[in-house]
């Protein structure tokens, strides 16, 4: 009986195919089209679809392998034959059977593919084993068509609330789809092992992942079967201890909080109301106070806090290190003023260097964005357009690779630098080097249009698709 769902449920069935290496025939119905999927031992067998553009003719014109007259020719070709198009093409000599099996390999796994971007369709799934005939019959792996279908999927939205609270249990890996994982995936994969009866929101918190990578990654590993969900029971309390407790890390990082504020006493406060307020937060702030299902950071980030707590108690609770430190503060205020002023400083270069990026000024612009960095070393997007000017000049070739490194570092989770260091080392004809950045910004994006043009370039193929490289640092903000 056929049932309606939507574009996530389907991709849950391929779950259960991969992990039961079951056999069946799936179909899909939409309001204009229907697509059969034929599996065997786990495996994508063959598709068969109603959808003109993913019909045999038209895969075969979008290869090259036949030209638009040829295509033209199709219908007469075939009309009262019983032969299929494949046979046909290869018996007129329009197309060779090493042509047809490359473009039958192509429909079947863009039919597949295409399955992970619908909206909603009916579906059924019979677990009989399908008859197939011997010559269309294929073994196309089926963890390979979710790694390129997980990246259409548009709305997460169904695994995000269905498992946003829930926990990960990692599972054991096949030694095939370990193989076929990026460096980066396989990294994540060994990471959350370390996260026991922790949410997936608290865990995408610590990893400091962006959100849609996050999920992808994670609905990734799950259709591979490599994890699974499960429900916790939340301790309302513990999680919202863990929040405070983070927040003041934060803030205790970035040294946006004095010892008082810490304390949680005015900066007038008496011995005794630092006293009281020290044993408060001492008690709820313990390190023993965390569930031992806690994950290693969270402990260790609980052990900074409370080091921090009774430090600052040590200080503020002894009158002469008290006054030392009021007089210090103050000092240290005074300079923050200067310091701000540098920030806003450090802005201004940046917009003007931009400018000059645009009229192809790059020695002017490096000049001016090595002022930049000097003011404010916190911004990526600072060393990113540095080392984008010193690459278009050519006695600043390596301090570009420095510059770019450096924008890499602080924001890893962003493809633009590793790009532009392998745009550098392809320049410099070392396109081994090239490659790796290549890869490494697609592991980040796998979307990014001009790293995965340049990397085709590079491994022998060919691809259309282009865009503006960097075109981001020069977005108009919307108002």
């Amino acid at each position: 009986m056929l049932k309606q769902i939507n574009k996530d449920s389907v991709t849950t069935i391929y779950r259960d195919i991969l992990k039961n290496k079951m056999n069946g025939e799936l179909t899909l119905r939409g309001h204009d089209f229907t697509k059969i999927l034929f599996f065997l031992n786990g495996n994508l067998a063959f598709a068969k679809t109603t959808k003109k553009e993913e019909r045999l003719g038209e895969i075969l014109l979008e290869l090259g392998t036949i030209s638009q007259s040829q295509f033209s020719t199709i219908k007469d070709l075939i009309d009262g034959k019983k032969d299929n198009l494949g046979k046909i093409l290869v018996n007129k000599n329009i197309a060779n059977n090493k042509d047809i099996y490359f473009a039958l390999i192509h429909q079947i796994k863009g039919i597949a593919i295409s399955t992970f971007s619908l909206s909603s369709v009916e579906w059924d799934f019979d677990p009989e084993t399908p008859n197939i005939p011997s010559t269309s019959k294929f073994n196309i792996d089926l963890s390979e068509i979710i790694n390129e279908g997980i990246n259409k999927i548009d709305d997460l939205s169904f695994y995000k609330n269905k498992f946003h609270s829930s926990s990960i249990e990692v599972l054991s890996i096949p030694e095939n789809i370990k193989k076929s994982m990026s460096t980066e995936d396989y990294q994540l994969y060994e990471k959350l092992s370390n996260f026991k009866n922790i949410s997936n929101d608290r865990i995408l918190s610590e990893l400091r992942m962006q959100e849609e990578i996050f999920w992808k990654k994670l609905i990734l590993f799950y259709l591979l079967n490599i994890v699974n969900f499960y429900e916790i029971k939340i301790d309302e309390n513990l999680e919202k201890n863990i929040k405070k407790i983070t927040d003041l890390y934060e803030k205790i990082k970035s040294d946006k909080i004095n010892l008082y504020q810490l304390l949680d006493v005015k900066d007038s406060a008496t011995q005794d109301e630092i006293k009281n307020s020290y044993f408060k937060l001492a008690k709820n702030y313990h390190p023993d106070k965390l569930s031992t299902s806690s994950s290693p950071e969270i402990k260790e980030i609980t052990n900074t806090v409370f080091a921090s707590i009774n430090k600052a108690f040590e200080i503020l609770s002894n009158a002469d290190q008290k006054n030392k430190y009021d007089k210090d503060r103050l000092s240290k205020d005074n300079k923050n003023e200067t310091y701000e002023n540098l920030i806003g400083k450090a802005k201004i270069l940046y917009r003007k260097a931009k400018t000059l990026y645009n009229k192809k000024l790059y020695w002017e612009c490096s000049t001016i964005m090595n002022e930049s960095v000097k003011y404010d070393d916190s911004k990526p997007s600072y060393f990113l357009l540095l080392g984008l000017s010193q690459m278009n000049v050519s006695t600043l070739k390596m301090e570009a690779e420095k510059n770019l490194k450096k924008a890499a570092d602080i924001d890893p989770w962003n493809a633009e630098p590793l790009v532009a260091l392998g745009k550098l080392f392809l320049s410099e004809n070392m396109k081994k080097s090239a490659e790796n950045y290549f890869r490494k910004a697609l592991s980040i994006n796998p979307e990014h249009a001009l790293a995965g043009r340049k990397l085709e370039e590079l491994t022998g193929k060919y691809s259309k698709k282009t865009r503006a490289p960097f075109s981001f640092l020069f977005k108009k903000k919307k108002k």
